[in-house]
């Protein structure tokens, strides 16, 4: 098996690409497939020490797994970073479930770094209680820690932590062994909907009025327009006018470069019609889109400096204004 992971000169052989830009191995294909035993792979990326990724220098034994050189995307650095702590003695599984994670595609990386944030916070309280195999653990010490959450934390929250334990107890029991309670899954199910539902209204922000969205919106587009005005003021202007004609998510808007914009005649409507170059990234693919430019975002040209907060640099966005 090993013979097949790495080259004569010991490093692995790579061939495909992550959507984030990791290189996988070839064989990570049979993997996620279900071709190979469950956790076989994990075990030789572990019997080699080094992970399959042949743009990143990571051993299986190191503390630190740094993902954050792998993306140019405007997202948080510090999201794809993952710490260990090797005297723990749920390590090794919690590598292991971050490596699954990642080949298997099944979740983006700054997601799966939140979930296993939350699943360490309870295997920390579980060995500290002297809890060392995962499997050992008794229903009795999950629900005496959720007991104590119910007084500092939301409903949603508590649930949203059952599900990450849930997550991982699945590929526990996949890779290691099953749980010795099997109601532990089902307390990890456990949840009143009706209530979950009730606090995903409540917390939904309330719509703009229709009478006061146009007069607003009129006052973003003299803002913008005006010279005289702060700079950084007309930029948040201009941000609000992308938002409202394009629907772009923040980190999008921060992937538009210089000459974005687009024409193309059509002979329908006898007359150009203006698109936008962006990146999205939504399901963890970066892939380059096109999205239509309304009639505000057109005829006078501007350019702005917008700085952007997750990388400290500056997107140069020029774009035409009506």
């Amino acid at each position: 098996m090993q013979q097949q992971l790495v080259d004569d000169s010991n490093t692995l052989k790579i061939d495909f690409f992550d959507s984030i830009g990791i290189q996988l191995i070839p064989e990570v294909e049979s993997f996620r497939s279900g071709l190979m035993p469950k956790n076989q792979i994990l075990e030789t990326f572990k019997q080699i020490d080094k992970l399959p990724f042949s743009n990143l220098d990571i051993r299986f034994s190191d503390d630190i797994w740094d993902f954050s050189a792998t993306t140019g995307l405007p997202v948080s650095k510090t999201k794809l970073v993952f710490y260990f702590d090797s005297s723990s003695a749920y390590s090794e599984p919690l590598k292991m479930y971050v490596l699954d994670g990642i080949l298997k595609k099944n979740v983006k990386i700054r997601v799966l770094q939140n979930k296993v944030i939350s699943v360490m916070r309870f295997l920390k309280q579980f060995e500290a209680e002297g809890y060392k195999v995962y499997s050992r653990v008794p229903k009795t010490a999950f629900k005496r820690l959720f007991d104590d959450m119910k007084d500092i934390c939301f409903y949603n929250t508590i649930c949203a932590y059952k599900e990450h334990l849930l997550m991982f107890s699945d590929f526990y029991e996949r890779n290691f062994e099953e749980l010795a309670d099997k109601s532990i899954c089902k307390f990890l199910q456990d949840r009143n909907t009706a209530k979950l539902n009730d606090i995903k209204h409540a917390n939904k922000t309330p719509e703009v009025l229709i009478d006061y969205f146009p007069v607003f919106f009129d006052a973003v587009k003299e803002i913008m327009r005006n010279e005289q005005e702060d700079p950084e003021d007309r930029i948040t202007a201009a941000t609000v006018v992308l938002y409202s004609q394009i629907s772009f998510r923040t980190a999008e808007l921060f992937t538009v470069k210089t000459g974005a914009i687009h024409s193309v005649y059509s002979p329908d409507k006898d007359k150009p019609l203006y698109y936008m170059d962006f990146i999205s990234f939504k399901h963890g693919k970066e892939e380059m889109l096109h999205t239509h430019i309304s009639i505000h975002c057109l005829k006078k040209h501007t350019s702005f400096w917008i700085p952007s907060a997750q990388t400290a640099e500056s997107v140069l966005v020029s774009t035409h204004w009506s």
